[in-house]
């Protein structure tokens, strides 16, 4: 039996081109310790652009293709694959694509009384951005989640609740850093380890690979031992 409401909450965006959305309780009972409330994935649309001061939900968005801007608050962040995102009631949200790249990304909605605990131990604050890495490693969580939740069933939303503790202990696992020396040093390996992928029939030793990647053998082990 189908237990989605007759229309969509009014704060799905109309500026994408397509979209796969569920939605549950809008309303979950009081004293409830975790609960999906909707979720989805959002092909933006070029104009596409999202302005709130606040949420009544604690939200989670990940990137998973295109380029975009974020602003949470007062901080500001450039949107890229791989980047994912935090916020909640009371604090504000601007997002904006980039028209030649628009956005492709992710998002759940969640309350109750273990949500900001919940973000918490997930590593993210409301308001706070993140990485993981590789940048789909987190998608197959989502895609199952939004399975779920689109049939709507008797067990829905308590498989969306277990699912989502699934997406939060791999948020742990997968998160890459975001700036500083760390950022740097990652966004290097990510450039070798992907020339390595793109050339292993070709390459034979290691002085080849690191000459290649333009960087000294010493570092490029240091790279992939961390």
């Amino acid at each position: 039996m189908k237990r989605q409401h007759a229309t969509s909450p009014d704060f799905f965006s109309a500026q994408v081109s397509q979209a796969r959305r569920f939605y549950l309780n809008l309303r979950p009972p009081r004293g409830a310790r975790l609960a999906v409330v909707c979720g989805g994935v959002e092909h933006c649309a070029p104009d596409y652009e999202i302005r709130r001061e606040t949420f009544p939900f604690y939200s989670i968005e990940y990137v998973a293709r295109g380029e975009g801007h974020l602003q949470l608050g007062r901080r500001k962040h450039a949107l890229r694959p791989g980047v994912i995102f935090a916020y909640g009631p009371g604090v504000s949200q601007h997002i904006t694509v980039t028209p030649q790249k628009p956005l492709v990304k992710y998002f759940v909605d969640f309350a109750g009384t273990r949500s900001a605990a919940w973000i918490q131990d997930a590593g993210l604050a409301p308001g706070r951005v993140s990485q993981v890495y590789p940048p789909n490693e987190i998608q197959p969580l989502f895609d199952e989640l939004i399975r779920n939740g689109q049939r709507g069933t008797r067990h829905a939303p308590e498989l969306c609740r277990r699912l989502l503790d699934c997406l939060g202990v791999k948020l742990l696992e997968a998160r890459a850093p975001l700036k500083g020396a760390d950022s740097l040093a990652f966004v290097t390996f990510q450039h070798c380890r992907q020339f390595m992928q793109d050339q292993f029939q070709r390459l034979r030793t290691l002085e080849q690979t690191a000459r290649e990647c333009h960087v000294d053998t010493a570092y490029l082990c240091r790279l992939f031992r961390r």
